[in-house]
């Protein structure tokens, strides 16, 4: 294991506490100080919210333990999911971090967004294989389902598990929610799922989620909708904190718009709250499952845990009173949802949903102002009269609510006259009845039963952590750390468990039916009649029979309630362990009952019987330590690099022929070991791709074929031979086979995307040399203006410097052998003038390059900055060497037939440099001026005749191969820039922006095309690399039906199967 990954730690933020992650065993997370690891106190974190062990395969998980308002990890809610450094935990309004430790503290982290919301475009293949499958595969479903691929989770609903898939036919991406096994089986669920589907597919609104589709294939039932790649509201709340109050009013906008469109189809969403409210990628917000949150959504979380439709902290208090929920009570959640999204709290807090539900009944909130001080008095108002707890006090329709939030943008009635009667002003609302002492009065009698419902299902969930088809894939050696909240290993859900046909009558108090052993359920012979039926999963949607007579008719209510989950627990068989922690869970939830003594009383008698139990089973120990010994010795998990193939065939061989402990405790560490040669194979394979990974990132692709090469030849895979079907053993489970045959399948596709991934590297470096080279000749004038006044010891230095900075060998090789030729034109100079000096001229008359067709002039000597002539008649001036630039005809005569002696090959050379380049900042004088933006400039026949004899005049110089191959590059650039100009002049737009197409794709390397290129493409563009499919791979994996795949386990103790 990695060092640094060793020492990650999670922080709460805000609080400064901080714990290292377990290296072994669970930490648990939550707010009672005497059960967890890391204590975090808040609204809405339970006494044991969640935990954290180490996974298989390295690194840490973390689960769910069945906490009531859940768990997100970077804005999406999770049951179970690996860790990372940067993750961002939110547990209920608490946020912790993974952090490194030993990291600088200016070391950023990873971007917290949620992979589930990657908005990255898909290519026209779709995903590889990998990442489909990987999306699918634990789910039994296939790649395809319905015309819809796969491409990865998003995260799980009530019903189901939610996917980002690609619509083949359209292209197009989407939210694909499939239902989950238990629903699927379920023959009245079914037929209401897809006709509410269907219904709500009618529904088209710019602020509603669009529904798609809906369909069935392979057996599996579907739900397509409109993707959101901005995520949810709560998400956004947990990255990035509470929202800006003008931002906020955007939100309310959007949300209202589309409550204006549900109040015209007569619909109520009953469960509007941030996680509800999505974004799309233009930032717009939709409100999620409208149309569906009616009897299919009700049907779902009834028959799953008995509770409440709705979330605690943004239902209505009108339907935690029984009472029939209208548009009204939308608008109150949403009132609760704006006041989460400003402040970062909800308006009513507590640990549990009795006491959230108290609040919303009886107590009052926090002003908006007192938790978010610079939101003005308007919205403020505006958000508190939608928490009016009569709903006559809020807005009377989802239009007024609008109407008064456009108000607010606008500016208008941000600072209301005051107090009470401004707030309802700003919404043109009745005025709303004042908050109310903040004392909890007892809840009426419905409320209460559905809320204490609701608090049994979620507080007596099954805290077994690693269950073996949890998705974060934990270590199986992550075992209880706390027998009070942990039990370890798998168990159904206890109050969300209907009780058996064959459970007692919970009215005739009998106990005939319970396991051997339990005692008696406490409380009266007989059970009161609850309202709720809590086996038929129904809520009652009749008026409340009105509130208790007092606080005794309450505590009788959970008396029973409290007998009737023992009487449950009792009927169902489980091994001694789960019962324990089933019994802890239920002594927790119905704390000072009867039962609760009952549950904690039995727990500490089967603890003590485990405890027995283990000491009997301690002498056989050094035998199962010898047995061990000799099977790891076969396992050579130090040789380098592995060989697991082998190592599984012996110990396959071994034991077929030897007699080995047939103990639980034997063959649970015998499967470890097994596991542990995949293990140190994997690791092995995966640092070989990480090799070859960095290879490629540096451009070394050669190196990353050698790598993966050399791995798929010691790999050493396991076959079907490997473990013989005679073995009386079973072999690896398919579950680790499949993750060392990934790895081999990974450094496989690594090989088949060999050249493509080459050529996309290549791409990307030429495409960055580009722009770099474009940005680098124009900077401080440019090379252009160096050409044309022949600067050519600046031009030189500033193709030398680009060529420095180039990825691209070829690139930086021309460059420099260009800024090499240049540096010799600038030479010519100097040996005309060290001719002067030495011996004289031939002829001493030159053309004076500033006078129009170059007056004659007598030459009086010569040195490295220019001439002295005199003029007829005149005083002695100096004409600059860069007087010559763009006077191609001038510069020529000043060199030809000029010395006493005949120019040797190498000044001739340099010379028709000299020229060439000279032409080359004559036609850049001729486009700088045509290209002006002002306009006005033309290009006469005259001034395109003098542009091509310009090239001309070198060719007479150029006497190698190595000067004529310049020399024809740049005049035939010079050329198409003619023609280019002469289009432009003659109003042929179209001509003329094809020309200058074609001399940056053809000509792209000359100094011509490099003067005036802005960094696009410098030759015929060939199709993108990014936009080809890499070469695609079946995934092996192993047949569930070889011995090779199957493991068993070790069988439960009699009386436990």
């Amino acid at each position: 294991m990695n060092e640094r990954i060793a020492r990650l730690v999670i922080e709460v933020q805000g609080a400064g506490a901080s714990v290292e992650l377990p290296r072994e065993g669970v930490l648990l997370v939550g707010s009672d100080a005497a059960k967890v690891g890391l204590l975090v106190t808040g609204q809405g974190v339970a006494s044991v919210h969640c935990a954290i062990a180490r996974a298989k395969g390295g690194g840490w998980a973390l689960k769910d333990l069945g906490s009531e308002f859940g768990v997100q990890i970077n804005g999406s809610t999770v049951s179970s999911q690996r860790l990372a450094l940067g993750d961002v935990i939110l547990l209920g309004s608490k946020r912790l971090t993974i952090v490194d430790p030993s990291a600088p503290p200016q070391q950023t982290t990873p971007d917290p967004r949620p992979a589930a919301q990657a908005s990255a475009p898909v290519s026209s293949s779709g995903a590889t294989p990998a990442v489909t499958l990987a999306a699918s595969a634990a789910a039994g479903l296939p790649q395809v389902l319905g015309g819809y691929r796969l491409l990865r989770s998003l995260g799980r609903g009530g019903t189901g598990q939610v996917y980002l898939a690609l619509q083949e036919s359209l292209h197009r991406q989407v939210a694909l929610k499939v239902l989950d096994r238990r629903h699927e089986a379920d023959t009245e669920f079914v037929p209401r799922f897809l006709d509410e589907a269907r219904a709500a597919a009618a529904l088209s609104h710019p602020n509603v989620v669009t529904v798609y589709d809906v369909g069935t294939d392979a057996g599996h039932h579907y739900l397509s909708m409109e993707y959101m790649a901005g995520g949810d509201l709560e998400g956004l709340l947990a990255r990035e904190g509470p929202l800006a109050w003008r931002t906020l009013l955007d939100v309310l906008r959007d949300a209202a718009s589309g409550l204006v469109f549900a109040e015209s189809r007569g619909i109520v969403h009953r469960d509007l709250k941030p996680a509800n409210l999505m974004r799309d990628d233009h930032g717009v917000v939709k409100i999620a499952d409208l149309g569906l949150a009616t009897q299919v959504e009700a049907q779902e979380t009834k028959s799953d845990g008995q509770r409440l439709f709705g979330t605690p902290h943004f239902i209505a208090p009108e339907i935690v009173r029984g009472q029939r929920p209208d548009a009204r009570s939308d608008l109150y959640s949403l009132g609760a949802t704006a006041y989460r999204l400003l402040t970062g709290h909800t308006p009513f807090e507590g640990q549990d949903a009795t006491a959230i539900l108290r609040g919303a009944l009886h107590g009052s909130f926090a002003p908006v102002t007192e938790r978010a001080p610079d939101v003005p008095p308007g919205p403020a108002q505006l958000i508190e009269g939608l928490l009016s707890r009569d709903p006559a006090g809020r807005p009377t329709s989802a239009q007024a609510l609008l109407a008064a939030v456009e108000r607010l943008r606008a500016g208008q009635d941000l600072h209301p006259a005051s107090g009470g009667q401004a707030a309802a002003a700003v919404a043109n609302l009745p005025q709303a009845a004042p908050a109310s002492d903040g004392i909890l009065r007892p809840v009426v009698t419905a409320a209460l039963v559905i809320a204490l419902a609701t608090a049994a299902f979620i507080g007596g969930r099954h805290l077994g952590l690693w269950g073996a088809s949890d998705p974060a894939d934990l270590a199986d050696s992550a075992g209880p750390a706390d027998s009070a909240d942990s039990s370890g290993r798998g168990g159904d859900a206890l109050a969300g468990t209907p009780a058996s046909e064959d459970s007692p009558d919970p009215d005739s108090g009998s106990l005939s039916a319970a396991a051997p052993g339990t005692p008696a359920a406490p409380g009266p012979e007989s059970a009161a009649t609850l309202g709720p039926d809590l086996d038929s999963g129904e809520t009652s949607t009749q008026e409340p029979a009105g509130p208790p007579a007092d606080d005794d008719a309450q505590l009788k209510q959970l008396e029973e309630e409290a007998r009737l989950a023992f009487l449950q627990l009792a009927d169902r068989s489980l091994p001694p362990l789960e019962r324990v922690s089933e019994l802890r869970a239920l002594a927790e939830r119905f704390a000072g009952t009867d039962a609760a003594a009952a549950g904690n009383a039995l727990a500490r008698s089967l603890e003590e019987q485990a405890q027995a139990s283990a000491v009997a089973t301690s002498g056989a120990s050094r035998v199962i330590d010898e047995a061990l010994a000799s099977l790891r010795e076969l396992a050579g998990l130090k040789v380098m690099p592995p060989q697991p193939a082998t190592a599984l065939a012996a110990i396959a061989a071994l034991e077929s022929t030897a007699q080995f402990p047939a103990a639980d405790a034997f063959i649970l560490r015998r499967n470890a070991l097994l596991v542990e040669i995949i293990d140190v194979a994997c690791a092995h394979g995966q640092a070989q791709l990480r090799l070859a990974d960095e290879a490629a990132a540096s451009g070394d692709f050669d190196r990353r074929r050698i790598l993966l090469d050399e791995y798929m030849a010691s790999a050493d895979l396991p076959t079907a031979e490997t473990w013989p079907a005679a073995t009386p053993t079973p072999g690896p489970s398919a579950e680790d086979l499949t993750r060392l045959l990934a790895v081999a399948n990974s450094a496989r596709l690594g090989l088949a995307r060999l050249q493509y991934d080459r050529g996309v590297f290549g791409y990307e470096r030429e495409r960055r040399d580009r722009q770099a080279l474009a940005t680098a000749l124009a900077a401080a004038g440019g090379l252009s203006r160096e050409l044309r006044q022949l600067d050519l010891s600046a031009a030189a230095r500033r193709l030398a410097g680009a060529g420095a900075r180039m990825e691209t060998p070829e690139l930086a090789a021309h460059l420099e052998s260009t800024a090499e030729d240049v540096r010799g034109a600038a030479g010519c100079f100097d040996t005309l003038a060290a001719e002067y000096l030495a011996s004289g001229w031939r002829r001493s008359t030159i053309r004076d390059p500033r006078t129009r067709g170059g007056t004659s002039r007598e030459a009086l000597g010569a040195d490295s900055q220019g001439l002295r002539v005199r003029p007829a008649g005149g005083a002695v001036e100096s004409i600059p060497w860069s007087a010559f630039g763009g006077h191609t005809r001038a510069l020529d005569n000043l060199f030809n037939d000029r010395l006493r002696r005949e120019w040797n090959a190498r000044e001739r050379h340099d010379i028709a440099n000299l020229l060439t380049l000279c032409a080359v900042g004559e036609a850049l004088a001729g486009a700088a001026e045509m290209f002006q933006p002002n306009g006005g400039a033309h290009f006469t026949k005259g001034e395109a005749k003098a542009l091509r004899d310009a090239y001309g005049y070198p060719q007479a110089w150029a006497r190698t191969t190595e000067s004529r191959q310049t020399l024809d590059r740049e005049r035939s650039a010079a050329l198409v820039l003619v023609d280019v100009l002469e289009s432009l002049d003659a109003g042929a737009y179209a001509r003329s922006v094809a020309g200058t197409e074609r001399l940056l794709a053809e000509f792209g390397d000359s100094l011509l095309a490099l003067s005036l290129s802005d960094g696009s493409e410098w030759r015929d563009p060939a199709p993108d690399p990014r936009l080809m499919p890499p070469p695609e791979l079946p995934i092996e994996r192993p047949d569930p039906a070889s011995p090779l795949a199957t493991r068993g386990t070790p069988a439960s103790p009699p009386g436990q199967e």
